[in-house]
């Protein structure tokens, strides 16, 4: 059950993302990559900062998003 809550919730945060790319023009191939991309470096930034007890990781990430995101193929 819990499972299938997480699997949800990640599925409909990568939409929610493809969405918004796909809105502004984005390929749906594409927009769908990147919404999988950004929730994989989200939650890896957040794994890899708690572990090493340093948030620049995270806050590095973050800040490179959007370019990530925005850029062409």
């Amino acid at each position: 059950m819990f499972h299938d809550q997480v699997k949800a919730l990640l599925q409909t945060w990568i939409d929610a993302i493809a969405d918004v790319l796909i809105a502004a023009g984005m390929n749906e191939k594409l927009a769908h990559y990147r919404g999988e991309y950004t929730v994989i470096m989200i939650q890896g930034a957040l794994i890899l900062s708690q572990e090493l007890d340093d948030p620049s990781v995270f806050q590095r990430v973050i800040q490179r998003l959007p370019e990530d995101l925005c850029q062409a193929k």
